[in-house]
């Protein structure tokens, strides 16, 4: 139990050691900055909004409170006064972007928020800068009613199958009501309560736009026209350019993994989904998170399970869509036409496909600066599977 005055040092102490960084914002006037506390092995960090020219205070203490109210800032200051001398370490982390007059925050929360064991919660909100308001999900949809409920449909036929049956809480439906946004995909949020990984963290479902785009408002000044969703998945003359520095970084813009990354470092942050699959010449690894769904890992195949020293040799990503690069929908000939003849061509039948986990197709290779862009299509000519090696 703490004292009032143990609690006013606290106080103190978080705001001497309150830490500021700048985000990067579309709009150099508004930008995003941390702030937080690190205090023994506890550590709480949060987005605060500023405005750099400082003309409307009201502005920037309205998007705040909206802030605090959606991410539960305050609340985890004052719990970390109670969970001080607890042995679990509660830590926040966050992460958020400014696109035009739409605001973005995430926070993830770990460690012992409502009781004195480790849980995890996801808390997010999207803000309406010009209306100071908070934008829900169905404002990206025509017709919302009919578009939650395809949602609901994709939830239960697409994603349920693939749940582990060894899940504790594994209620994928209905729909949770924290989700986040960003120019590739949404992200839905849930409790730990109805959706909980096998390590314990709050589940997370990501749709990329394009698998929802007959669905979307894109009427002018809307939020999905604001964030430019349609672009990510338009494949003309102006991908180009993205898709070859997508290939030249080694990293696709919508995944949190870059060629070389060390194999190590990525599952303490995302842990293994399940044990890694050993294909011809390599291994495949799968993390859990939204922001790893439906992405494979390449790395080598040196050892079965460890992987001390092991780094990402490539990124395959099974569902996604890169400016225009959609996979279930982009043929052979559509990306010829745009990336235009290959560099290489390898078909692969049945039996040379298994050895990787690919379907039965041809696999077109174009480089771009140091590393490969591979795109693999069925026999129908249809993209499957798109890597960066």
């Amino acid at each position: 139990m703490h004292t009032p005055i143990t609690l006013r040092i606290l106080t103190l102490v978080l705001c001497i050691l309150m830490l500021c960084f700048a985000a990067q914002a579309e709009d150099a006037r508004f930008s995003l900055e941390d702030s937080g506390l690190d205090l023994g092995i506890h550590s709480i960090h949060f987005p605060r909004f500023s405005e750099q020219s400082a003309e409307d205070d009201s502005l920037v203490q309205d998007i705040n409170t909206l802030l605090d109210h959606a991410l539960h800032s305050r609340d985890l200051t004052a719990r970390l006064a109670s969970v001080l001398s607890s042995p679990v370490p509660l830590i926040s982390t966050w992460d958020g972007a400014l696109y035009q007059d739409l605001l973005f925050a995430h926070l993830h929360v770990a460690g012992p928020i409502r009781r004195d064991f480790a849980e995890s919660a996801d808390y997010s909100v999207l803000i309406d800068l010009a209306t100071r308001s908070v934008v829900p999900l169905s404002a990206f949809f025509q017709h919302p009613e009919d578009a939650l409920s395809v949602l609901g449909e994709k939830l239960e036929w697409e994603i349920a199958p693939t749940l582990s049956p060894h899940l504790i809480n594994a209620e994928i439906l209905p729909l949770p009501e924290t989700y986040g946004v960003s120019p590739w995909s949404v992200t839905l949020y849930y409790p730990a309560s109805q959706l909980m990984t096998l390590s314990g963290n709050a589940g997370q479902v990501r749709f990329y736009w394009f698998e929802l785009k007959d669905l979307l408002d894109l009427s002018e000044g809307s939020p999905a026209a604001q964030l430019g969703v349609d672009s990510g998945y338009t494949l003309d003359s102006s991908s180009v350019d993205g898709i070859r520095a997508s290939v030249e970084t080694g990293a696709f813009p919508s995944v949190p993994v870059k060629l070389g990354d060390a194999l190590k470092d990525l599952v303490s942050e995302y842990p293994l989904l399940h044990d890694p699959d050993n294909i011809t010449g390599a291994r495949l690894f799968e993390l859990e998170g939204a922001a790893m769904q439906n992405v494979q890992l390449i790395t080598d195949d040196l050892y079965v399970n460890d992987y001390e020293n092991s780094v990402v040799q490539g990124i395959r990503a099974d569902v996604m869509c890169l400016y225009g690069l959609c996979t279930g929908e982009t043929t052979q000939e559509e990306w010829r036409r745009v990336l235009g003849e290959p560099d290489s061509t390898v078909a692969l039948d049945a039996a040379s496909a298994e050895l990787v986990r690919l379907v039965p197709g041809t696999s077109d290779y174009y480089a771009f600066g140091s590393h490969m862009l591979r795109l693999h299509a069925d026999e129908q000519n249809i993209l499957q599977s798109i890597m960066i090696q």
